[in-house]
């Protein structure tokens, strides 16, 4: 059931073969630390950062997508977004569904 979740938050559960309710807290009631899998060491992080750092990229990717690289002036996402691109959740969708 993914009502209510955000869909990003809800195809990088999917990208990751769970689904949404898969993350949580611990029995400490602390965010569940999962292995980040882009990681290059391999950590264990809180799944919200796992999450946010996946969605970094993936506007990172996007951007490429369209031919914006990381520039020393700005995030690439943004200036394709400035360029007038706005199908990063089109684009997301079809990265994770295929």
């Amino acid at each position: 059931m993914t009502d209510g979740y955000n869909p990003r938050y809800v195809l990088w559960a999917k990208s990751r073969g769970k689904e949404p309710e898969d993350f949580g807290r611990d029995e400490n009631g602390d965010i569940e630390r999962i292995l980040d899998e882009d990681d290059e060491q391999r950590r264990m992080m809180s799944w919200t950062v796992v999450f946010m750092l996946w969605i970094e990229a993936r506007w990172t990717d996007w951007a490429a997508h369209h031919g914006f690289m990381r520039t020393r002036y700005g995030d690439p996402h943004r200036e394709a977004m400035l360029a007038g691109h706005r199908d990063f959740d089109v684009w997301l969708e079809g990265q994770v569904n295929g």
